[in-house]
């Protein structure tokens, strides 16, 4: 099933034509990148602006998602998705944290 957008946003929240969409995908990680943060040499977590909506209101244009680079371990339990960077921003901090908490008590 193919899930159609329902409008294209910049990273400040407001709706652009989907030309402008492609144009700022076209810069790369400089724009679409929020943070990432690598806990161990498997583990990353990563934020970042999609500028896609799939009808949500608000739209939520912005995720963070937990990728085990070995592919052993399933984080999607820590996927977050946000309508403003900010909540990006302060949603990346607290997804970092609720896995290290996980990996730690995971090696106990």
């Amino acid at each position: 099933m193919t899930v159609i957008p329902s409008g294209f946003y910049d990273r400040s929240g407001a709706q652009i034509p989907e030309e402008k969409y492609d144009e700022l995908k076209a810069i790369g990680s400089n724009y679409f990148l929020i943070e990432e943060t690598h806990l161990n040499e498997d583990v990353v977590v990563s934020t970042v602006w999609s500028g896609l909506d799939h009808w949500n209101d608000p739209p939520q244009i912005f995720w963070t998602r937990v990728f085990h680079l070995q592919f052993t371990v399933n984080y999607d339990q820590f996927t977050r998705s946000y309508t403003t960077e900010q909540a990006a921003r302060t949603g990346h901090v607290e997804v970092t944290d609720a896995v290290e908490r996980f990996i730690t008590h995971k090696e106990d």
